[in-house]
């Protein structure tokens, strides 16, 4: 299967904690081969911020992510990766703007991983 229709998995928009699509299987020089199934959940409870005046464009989060990317059709629990974190996000004319800091909860040997993300923007 070609690169570009490969799954990749890792980061921003799936699970926060590990670097942009760095889950899966690896190519030898260590850049992320992708797979053919992809698993994403996500849980997030988004709050105002009620303890700052005039914060009406500001939200907080916590949240809990996990999923991995599986070489093979047949998902594996050795693929399977799970973090938790707390997010700020500030609602811009532009778009919404994220930070947040993600613990790895199940990570193995050799993930890399994420403390602080970044998003502009939403996760469709």
């Amino acid at each position: 299967m070609p690169f570009f229709e490969r799954y990749y998995g890792g980061g921003a928009s799936s699970v926060r904690g590990f670097n942009f699509n760095s889950l899966g299987a690896t190519y030898l020089n260590n850049k992320a081969r992708g797979g053919e199934l992809s698993m994403l959940m996500s849980a997030s409870i988004v709050s105002p911020v009620t303890f700052m005046e005039d914060s009406k464009n500001m939200r907080v989060s916590a949240f809990v992510d996990a999923g991995g990317v599986s070489e093979k059709v047949a998902f594996s629990t050795n693929d399977f990766r799970a973090s938790v974190g707390l997010g700020f996000i500030w609602l811009t004319p532009v778009g919404p703007l994220g930070v947040y800091a993600a613990q790895p909860l199940i990570k193995k040997a050799g993930d890399k991983t994420s403390t602080f993300e970044f998003t502009i923007g939403t996760n469709f």
